[in-house]
């Protein structure tokens, strides 16, 4: 994950006070209603990791091929990541 839970906990705030304020969100539980957008942003950057975690093991697997067509793994994970983003309908 590459946000701190400080950092989560921050932006889970300022969306819960931007739906109040632009009256998108009538709510009695604020901490409920944080902790409830927090586990969204967990959930989706939780995805992303898995994504990264698979395209990982998929190099690995292939490392003997990449090893031979002199590839760079940096550019390899991110067009593996691409293609799967686009195939699965992700948003990250």
């Amino acid at each position: 994950m590459r946000l701190k839970e400080t950092r989560i906990e921050y932006i889970a705030h300022k969306i819960y006070e931007q739906l109040i304020g632009d009256q998108y969100l009538e709510c009695e539980d604020e901490a409920g209603t944080v902790a409830l957008i927090r586990k969204v942003i967990h959930d989706d950057l939780r995805v992303e990791d898995l994504l990264d975690e698979e395209v990982r093991e998929l190099l690995r697997q292939h490392q003997n091929t990449l090893d031979k067509s002199r590839v760079e793994y940096h550019q390899m994970f991110r067009l593996i990541k691409e293609k799967l983003v686009r195939e699965r309908n992700l948003i990250i």
